[in-house]
């Protein structure tokens, strides 16, 4: 080929981009796995806590609801970060960050 790029070459750089794309992908599917289960959390609680207040106006169980929810959101935000503390490099290698660990 022209211009110094081979065939080989062209190959590789073609290669290289679909999987630069694919971890792009991959990086958005978990911040929306996350996204998607705390809002899936948030909307189930505050129906709970509305045909609690409004349906049954039974207060005890929508302070149980409410601290319930506010404990489940607040573990399932821990448990990520600390994931991510103890598994780190592998977690930058799904999403592609490579080159971050190679300058490091």
């Amino acid at each position: 080929m022209t211009n110094g790029i081979t065939a080989e070459n062209r190959k590789f750089q073609i290669e290289k981009n679909i999987i630069a794309r694919h971890r792009k992908i991959r990086k958005k599917q978990l911040y929306a796995l996350l996204i998607s289960i705390k809002s899936g959390i948030g909307a189930g609680a505050s129906s709970l806590i509305s045909i609690s207040i409004v349906g049954a106006e039974d207060h005890e169980r929508t302070n149980n609801i409410c601290l319930h929810a506010m404990l489940l959101g607040g573990i399932l935000s821990i448990i990520p970060a600390i994931l991510v503390l103890f598994y780190l490099k592998p977690i930058l290698i799904f999403v592609g960050k490579e080159m971050f660990l190679v300058m490091q």
